[in-house]
């Protein structure tokens, strides 16, 4: 069992449902998972915890404890970080980067908000290659923990986000203004935050 797959459902549903006190505690414990390294043992402590808060949840929400737990306890199971998303969980404090605004002349007005620690010319290659378009950087910045301050540009920029309009490529659906794209700036405690 890939637990990744299972840590992704559990954490997207805390994102549609933030008020929920135990679907953001399930995202916590297994955030925790990936990024401790945790051994069996450890592991089934934690899923035990997830396990005793998916009793909270709505009866026709899918619980993934128990499948958890049995494929721990068989060692059928996998803690493996996918490529792409790795550096997200592994971000040391001062893992400089580049924090950048990415277009395509086929989708005005659509903007990607992201971070890398590779060279920009080489994401830029990335996305042309897997989404088969040119693409440009806007602006870019150099910084010490690029990951963190995208996702905070990104909360920030959340009321400005059109859903919908992606066809499975990598230019994610937001929608700005140019003005209020470069006006959007990060506060140093949401930089610095645990979130």
């Amino acid at each position: 069992m890939e637990l990744w797959n299972v840590y992704k459902m559990i954490k997207q549903r805390s994102t549609r449902n933030p008020d929920d006190c135990a679907m953001a505690e399930m995202t916590s414990i297994c955030g925790l998972m990936f990024r401790s390294r945790q051994n069996a043992r450890s592991l089934i402590v934690a899923i035990n915890r997830i396990i005793n808060l998916e009793v909270r949840l709505a009866p026709q929400l899918k619980r993934y404890g128990q499948t958890m737990k049995a494929a721990v306890r068989s060692g059928n199971y996998s803690l493996e970080v996918p490529y792409v998303v790795a550096h997200l969980i592994k971000e040391a404090p001062k893992n400089y980067g580049d924090i950048y605004v990415l277009s395509a002349i086929g989708k005005p007005g659509q903007v990607k908000i992201g971070a890398t620690t590779m060279s920009l010319s080489k994401r830029c290659y990335m996305y042309e290659t897997k989404d088969g378009y040119p693409v440009q950087i806007e602006k870019s910045m150099r910084v010490a923990t690029p990951f963190k301050l995208e996702k905070a540009v990104q909360k920030l920029a959340i009321l400005s986000r059109v859903r919908g309009n992606a066809n499975g490529d990598s230019i994610e659906p937001a929608l700005f203004t140019e003005i209020g794209l470069w006006r959007l700036r990060a506060p140093e405690s949401a930089v610095n935050s645990s979130c």
